[in-house]
C-alpha cells in the first residue's frame, strides 16, 4: 500500500495519537491523586478518632488518679512509719533470745541460781551463780560457755563444794560456782 497522505497530515495524526495518550495519562494521574487524597482523608479521620479516644481515656485516668492521691499520701506516710518502726525494732535487744541461747548452752547436771539481763549487761562482765552435781559438770558448763560465740572472757571466780553441815539434806547440787562472763554485744 502506498501512503498517499501528505507529510503534514501524517504529523497531525501522530500528534493526535500523542495527545490522546497524554490525556489518558493525565486522567490516570488524576485518578491516582484522587485515590491518594481519599486514603489520606480516611487515615486522618481514623487518627483523629483514635486521638480523641486516647484523650478521653487519659482524662478518665487523671480523674481517677486525683481521687487516689489521698490514698497515695496515706500509703507513703504508712511506708515512712513502717521504716521507722523497723529501724527501732532492729535496734531493740531481745532478752528472751539471749536467755534461750544461754539455756541451750547449759550442760546436764547444772543449774543457774539467777540471771539479770539489761542493756548494761551486754559487753560488760557479769557474775552468774551456778550449782552443779559434780565439779566436772561445772567445768563442762564453763567450757560450753567458752566455746559459744555468745560469751567472751569466761572464767571461774569461785568453785566450792558444800560440806554436809551447811548443805540441805538430800541436795542434788552440792557444787557452788561463780562464773564471770561477758555477753557479746552482737549476740
Amino acid at each position: 500500500m502506498i501512503n498517499l497522505l501528505p507529510p503534514e497530515a501524517k504529523r497531525h495524526f501522530a500528534a493526535g495519537r500523542l495527545n490522546s495518550m497524554l490525556i489518558r495519562y493525565i486522567w490516570i494521574t488524576l485518578l491516582l491523586c484522587g485515590l491518594i487524597g481519599i486514603l489520606s482523608a480516611f487515615t486522618s479521620v481514623t487518627l483523629d478518632v483514635i486521638k480523641q479516644s486516647a484523650q478521653t481515656r487519659i482524662n478518665e485516668n487523671l480523674a481517677s488518679v486525683s481521687n487516689l492521691s489521698g490514698i497515695q499520701q496515706r500509703a507513703d506516710a504508712f511506708r515512712t512509719n513502717l521504716a521507722v518502726s523497723k529501724a527501732i525494732l532492729d535496734q531493740q535487744t531481745h532478752y528472751t533470745d539471749t536467755l534461750l541461747k544461754i539455756t541451750s548452752l547449759m550442760t546436764p547436771g547444772t543449774t543457774l541460781n539467777n540471771i539479770t539481763l539489761d542493756e548494761s549487761t551486754y559487753g560488760t562482765p557479769m557474775s552468774l551463780q551456778v550449782n552443779a552435781k559434780t565439779e566436772q559438770d561445772a567445768i563442762a558448763l564453763k567450757q560450753s560457755f567458752q566455746s559459744s560465740p555468745l560469751f567472751s572472757d569466761v572464767h571461774f571466780l569461785s568453785l566450792t563444794l558444800s560440806n554436809s553441815t551447811n548443805q540441805q539434806a538430800g541436795s542434788a547440787y552440792p557444787v557452788n560456782a561463780q562464773l564471770v562472763v561477758t555477753i557479746k554485744k552482737g549476740a
